[in-house]
């Protein structure tokens, strides 16, 4: 496994509290003596092994280049040759996660494109597949793209899916192993507490029935936070069996937030171990930013300050940066002090979205959508006017409304969440409307005139029903960001006070407002 993010903190930790020493360095073992490696001199498979084993706990990139240089300090062709077999059969067979890509990257730079000779042609054979069925789906890399039809039909893609973390599991009806395995992993799912989970369950097969029936009878999934999705592949159109290492059933991959691979080839108990290493980083991290960020929450200038400070520090070493920096991202997103909140799309905008180069180009884009959002309506900021129609098709614009307190209510009468939230809106609406100069201005989205209206005579609420041109392409949507609905806002003489708010947290608030 990569190694703990827990070493950088702690040296974060005593840089920031003496604004000494460097992060994340890491162990700078000493190589082989610099003079030219000869064959008959002594160097043998044994003093090879023996060194490649002290370099195996460091970064792939630091191992990669010692692996090169040994190599190019071989006498002859033939020592290079020795020196990097031994090399890839070393890293091939590794019981350690990840070393396998360390392989891949040793037969594509000195035996796939000819630069040494391989020692015969059918082992050539079978490197040259090896790195075909592995190159693609490495520790770090971006998870390759799949978008696989559900039991509906659906389509789903691998990228569209929101979790902390991303299962991707393939398995087959008839799999032994996966009959193992399969239990296991729903079981554990379904325990699982430490925050969203996501499954991505590819069946590797191609019977419907089969699979379905499977499904019936072994993948019950009842935890509200873990997002089981069931796709298969039946043509083989997507490739997964090559993208993913499909060789045979089961496997298994963990994804971070950004859709990178950080582990693969796993059994559930693995996977239960990565899971608890990676939530405990988390949670180190967390502490670690609430005794930085709670002294300073309330004030802008000191809290950008200190987010730049660990952007410089962790910068050198791009896996701890990711670690830290999108770890940063979600504490401060999520916190209730708008100041942090401004730190969080601060980060986003400075070290995600103008950093394409460090993160998966999935991630950049959302950081992008999130920056915008932060960007509209701004808490403090006059709310963004629109001109909307009423039921009776007459016009009106948001800031023409005289009442001292405004709620936006932006919905569709096709959205399901929505169909549990109006009844929920109309009773708040009816219990404030006598006791606050307050309106509720309920913001249709989409569908046709006539679906409006009978939408609306059901709501049980004589608020002012409005709507905006349909589509994506609708003035509504310059202007507010809504990618999620419904959303809520809350407007005080057309200032933004609330935005991103539950029918929950509005009642708060409006019974903490005095008359």
């Amino acid at each position: 496994m990569r190694k703990s993010i827990l070493l950088p903190l702690i040296a974060l930790l005593t840089l920031l509290a003496t604004d000494a020493g460097a992060l994340g360095r890491r162990n700078n073992l000493s190589a082989p003596a610099q003079d030219t490696v000869k064959l008959d001199t002594g160097i043998a498979k044994e003093r090879v092994e023996e060194y490649l084993k002290e370099l195996q706990f460091n970064h792939t990139d630091t191992i990669l280049a010692k692996v090169n240089n040994l190599i190019l300090r071989g006498e002859n062709e033939k020592t290079r040759s020795f020196l990097a077999y031994t090399a890839y059969n070393f890293f091939y067979n590794s019981k350690l996660m990840g070393q396998e890509g360390i392989a891949v990257k040793i037969a594509q730079e000195w035996f796939l494109n000819d630069r040494l000779p391989w020692p015969n042609e059918e082992g050539k054979f079978l490197l040259r597949t090896f790195v075909e069925f592995n190159r693609h789906s490495l520790i770090g890399m971006e998870a390759p793209q799949l978008e696989l039809q559900d039991t509906l039909g659906e389509k789903i893609s691998l990228n569209s899916i929101a979790a902390e973390y991303t299962i991707v599991y393939f398995y087959s009806s008839g799999c032994s192993s996966c009959k193992v395995q399969t239990p296991q992993l729903v079981d554990f799912v379904n325990g699982y507490e430490d925050g969203v989970l996501a499954v991505y369950a590819v069946y590797a097969d191609s019977n419907e029935n089969e699979w379905k029936s499977y499904i019936d009878e072994n993948l019950h999934i009842y935890n509200p936070f873990v997002f089981w999705h069931n796709v298969y592949d039946p043509d083989f159109s997507s490739g997964f069996h090559m993208l993913y290492n499909v060789i045979k059933t089961p496997q298994m991959f963990l994804l971070d937030k950004e859709k990178r691979i950080i582990g693969r080839g796993l059994d559930t108990d693995a996977l239960k171990e990565l899971l608890e290493k990676k939530n405990e980083e988390r949670n180190t991290l967390y502490q670690f930013l609430g005794s930085i960020f709670s002294p300073i929450k309330e004030n802008r200038e000191e809290v950008f300050g200190v987010i730049d400070l660990i952007a410089q520090r962790s910068m050198d070493d791009t896996d701890t940066f990711r670690d830290i920096m999108g770890g940063m991202f979600q504490w401060l997103a999520v916190d209730e002090e708008y100041t942090l909140q401004e730190g969080a799309a601060y980060l986003a905008e400075k070290y995600i979205v103008n950093l394409p180069d460090k993160w998966s180009g999935n991630y950049v884009e959302k950081m992008k959508r999130t920056v915008d959002a932060f960007n509209k309506n701004k808490l403090g900021e006059k709310a963004a006017d629109l001109q909307l129609e009423r039921v009776d098709k007459s016009p009106i614009n948001i800031h023409d409304i005289s009442s001292e307190l405004k709620v936006l209510y932006f919905y569709r009468p096709n959205c399901g969440m929505c169909s549990q939230v109006t009844p929920k809106m109309a009773e708040l609406y009816n219990e404030f409307k006598e006791k606050l100069d307050i309106q509720f201005l309920a913001i249709n989205l989409g569908g046709g005139y006539r679906e409006w209206i009978e939408y609306t005579q059901g709501i049980g609420a004589d608020w002012e029903n409005l709507r905006g041109s349909n589509g994506d392409s609708s003035p509504i949507y310059a202007e507010y960001h809504l990618e999620n609905i419904p959303a809520i806002y809350l407007l005080i003489n057309n200032i933004v006070v609330a935005k991103g708010i539950n029918e929950i947290d509005l009642k708060e608030i409006l019974n903490n407002i005095k008359p």
